[in-house]
């Protein structure tokens, strides 16, 4: 990577967010998740920004110069926020160094364990979900292991929520994750009523608002995080995902399986509960939707700590920082 221009005077708007508006940059999977956890959080906490969607941009302008584009609405800024989705708007790295260079700091978020950030990218601050990151890094300072943020607007556990669904689950379902197919029959074979939000990446979901108030009517949200690494040999590996501060904000408690990066964040049998296998698993959905009391102390704890430690403004201050912003 070539040695980088000093910091030029701040004429455009002081922060540029590229996002796609859409999951997956498709329109009719719905809205992306870039909006209750990149662009809301970035309002509440008070950040002035400009929002480039990639994908809406490309749909009104089929076969555009995406990335000509993307140096015209960074000219004059302070710092780019690059949301890194893996799909056809992503810019060309190239690009991005050229802005770089022109004096403009580069943080990139790496939302999943399938990208692979690395020290030679044009890049001032690599966020990231999982510490693997930080172990492969040459340069570490460059990284940043953080946590999700979520608005408080759409998670929230609401005033007094009639919780008429017992097990809420939302996610995708085969190849690598199989295991949660299996443990969803073996939930529904013992009785409990699953609803499933979604079961395939490439199927239509509903409204963030709208899966929010599911979980604001789930007693119990279950939960896996489990991601295939990015790197050549890498396997299998626990990882940090917003439904964990979905589930707890929305006052549903979250019962996931052992994960070590969600224990970084949350104490298990005090903000949510923990599982094992299958067996375990149905054995505490049935304690826990047979004792209420336990359930709603668990439930309450993890949504007064979710809401009180993780606040868009706690989220932003070290990016803004390492941004100089």
């Amino acid at each position: 990577m070539g040695a980088r221009a000093g910091v030029a005077a701040v004429t455009g708007p002081p922060l540029v967010v590229s996002a796609n508006m859409w999951l997956h940059g498709h329109r009719l999977l719905g809205t992306s998740s870039v909006v209750p956890n990149l662009l809301r959080p970035l309002e509440v906490a008070g950040q002035s920004h400009t929002h480039f969607a990639p994908d809406v941009w490309l749909a009104s302008y089929p076969g555009g110069d995406i990335d000509a584009q993307l140096l015209r609405v960074t000219q004059g800024a302070a710092a780019l926020l690059l949301s890194w989705e893996g799909t056809q708007a992503d810019p060309d790295w190239r690009t991005v160094e050229q802005i770089r260079r022109r004096g403009t700091r580069v943080a990139v978020i790496w939302w999943d364990v399938s990208g692979q950030p690395c020290d030679a990218l044009p890049v001032d601050l690599h966020i990231v979900h999982h510490p693997e990151y930080l172990r492969r890094a040459a340069d570490p300072a460059r990284y940043l292991l953080h946590w999700i943020a979520h608005d408080p607007a759409v998670y929230h556990a609401g005033g007094d929520p009639v919780r008429d669904l017992e097990v809420v689950f939302s996610g995708s379902v085969g190849g690598y994750r199989d295991g949660r197919a299996e443990h969803l029959a073996a939930l529904r074979a013992a009785g409990v009523v699953v609803h499933v939000v979604q079961t395939r990446a490439d199927e239509p979901r509903p409204e963030w608002s709208a899966y929010a108030d599911l979980l604001r009517r789930a007693k119990i949200a279950v939960n896996w995080c489990i991601g295939r690494s990015a790197y050549p040999g890498g396997g299998l590996i626990d990882q940090f995902k917003g439904r964990v501060g979905e589930a707890c904000r929305c006052g549903a408690m979250l019962l996931e399986q052992r994960n070590t990066e969600t224990r970084r964040w949350l104490h298990p049998g005090r903000d949510y509960a923990e599982f094992g296998g299958s067996h375990e698993l149905v054995q505490m959905a049935r304690f826990y939707l047979d004792h209420a009391a336990d359930r709603e102390r668990i439930a309450e704890t993890g949504a007064r700590r979710h809401a009180a430690d993780y606040t868009c403004e706690r989220w932003w201050a070290p990016i803004a920082a390492r941004l100089g912003l």
